[in-house]
C-alpha cells in the first residue's frame, strides 16, 4: 500500500539509457531543467552539483504525482554521503521548514506540471550526457533505475506520512563519468560515479508537493 492507502501499480517502468539527441528532460547528466527562479544547485564549497538523473512523471507510470511533474537529483561531486532525514513518527507530518534544515550536499526538486521549466545552456560536466526512455517490466534486473511498481526492498519496508512512492534505483547503480571529469570519493569504479554512496534509494513524494524541494529518501543496503 502506499501511504494514501492505494495500491502499487503493477508494472514498473525501468530506464533505458540511449544517445541524446539535444537537450533532454529525460536523462543522466546532461541539460538540467529547473524552474526559471531556481539556479544550478551549488554545495557548501560553491561547487555545482552533479545533475545525477532527471525526468518527467508520465500517466502509464500510476504516480500519485500528476503527469508532467518533473523530478531532478544532484549531489555534490565531492561529498559523496547519504542523507540524514529526522525520522517521522506514525501519523505525524513534516514539521515546518523542516526542508531548510537538510544536509547540504544535495539537492532533489520536484516541478509541478504547470512549472514553467528552462533548459540550463550547458550540460552537466561530470557525466557523460544519457537520455532516458522507459520500458514496462515485471522483473527487474540490476542495476535498475525504476520508476513507479512496487518498491523492491533490501531491508523491512519504509513508508512517511503523506508521501507516495515514486521509485528506486538499485545498489550501486553506476552513472557513466566524462573521462575528462576528476574521480569521485568514496565510490565502487574509477569509471563511474554513484548517488549516495550507492546505496538502494528510494524516492517519496507528496500527491500535491508543496515545495519543490519536498522528495522524501529512503536509503538501504
Amino acid at each position: 500500500m502506499t501511504a494514501q492507502g492505494l495500491r502499487y501499480p503493477r508494472m514498473r517502468h525501468v530506464a533505458v539509457p540511449r544517445p541524446p539527441k539535444g537537450p533532454e528532460r529525460n536523462s543522466l547528466g546532461g541539460h538540467a531543467f529547473l524552474a526559471a527562479d531556481i539556479a544550478w544547485p551549488l554545495d557548501e564549497e560553491g561547487k555545482r552539483m552533479v545533475l545525477f538523473f532527471q525526468f518527467d512523471v508520465r500517466p502509464e507510470f500510476g504516480l500519485a504525482l500528476a503527469p508532467n511533474t518533473h523530478i531532478a537529483a544532484f549531489m555534490s561531486p565531492t561529498m559523496n554521503e547519504i542523507h540524514s532525514f529526522e525520522a517521522l513518527a506514525s501519523g505525524k507530518d513534516v514539521p515546518e521548514r523542516f526542508w531548510d534544515n537538510q544536509m547540504q550536499h544535495f539537492r532533489i526538486f520536484v516541478f509541478g506540471p504547470d512549472a514553467p521549466l528552462v533548459a540550463s545552456p550547458e550540460p552537466d560536466p561530470y557525466l557523460e550526457h544519457q537520455a532516458l526512455d522507459f520500458v514496462a517490466r515485471e522483473e527487474l534486473g540490476d542495476p535498475f533505475l525504476a520508476i513507479g511498481g512496487e518498491p523492491k526492498w533490501y531491508q523491512d519496508a519504509e513508508t512517511h506520512p503523506g508521501f507516495d512512492f515514486i521509485g528506486q534505483l538499485s545498489e550501486n547503480f553506476p552513472f557513466r563519468k566524462r573521462a575528462s571529469a576528476p574521480e569521485q570519493p568514496n565510490t565502487f569504479s574509477d569509471n563511474d560515479y554513484c548517488l549516495f554512496l550507492g546505496n538502494s534509494i528510494y524516492l517519496f513524494a507528496r500527491p500535491e508537493p508543496r515545495d519543490p524541494r519536498e522528495i522524501w529518501i529512503v536509503l538501504q543496503n
